[in-house]
């Protein structure tokens, strides 16, 4: 939803990318087999999900950050984990028209993002240090 603070108006705005796949209906059987914790992690792990929106004033973008749907087992008949997940991003105008996508490749979605007038910092928390990168986008 977008809401107009002059106006005081509600709209309602349906923004899909080409990697989106609706949450499927829910398998509660499997809930009550391996318990609510294993059920919410594997709930994140194989859906698609809006993560978070960004806004940009020196673009006047919006970066919206997606995780995208994966099976629970991989082709080798494992588990597959976040390690496995592939991440993403939406670069959105000021007028809620999708510019492009952008996937990054597999890994944790410990994330900050931070606009500057140079790009869209990236930091990125590992278990032992922090990796920080500039992400720029051409469109």
């Amino acid at each position: 939803y977008c809401y107009d603070i002059k106006t005081q108006k509600t709209t309602r705005l349906f923004l899909k990318n080409k990697y989106y796949t609706p949450l499927p209906k829910l398998d509660t059987t499997r809930y009550s087999k391996i318990g609510a914790p294993n059920f919410l992690y594997e709930i994140h792990l194989v859906n698609y999900f809006y993560n978070s929106l960004v806004y940009d004033h020196h673009k006047e973008v919006y970066y919206r950050f997606f995780s995208k749907a994966l099976p629970l087992k991989n082709d080798e008949g494992f588990f597959n984990t976040w390690d496995d997940k592939v991440f993403g991003v939406n670069l959105i105008d000021k007028n809620f028209n999708i510019i492009g996508d952008v996937c990054f490749q597999p890994h944790d979605c410990r994330h900050i993002y931070y606009p500057t007038k140079k790009g869209l910092y990236h930091a990125y928390q590992y278990d032992e240090y922090t990796e920080i990168s500039l992400l720029t986008f051409k469109y």
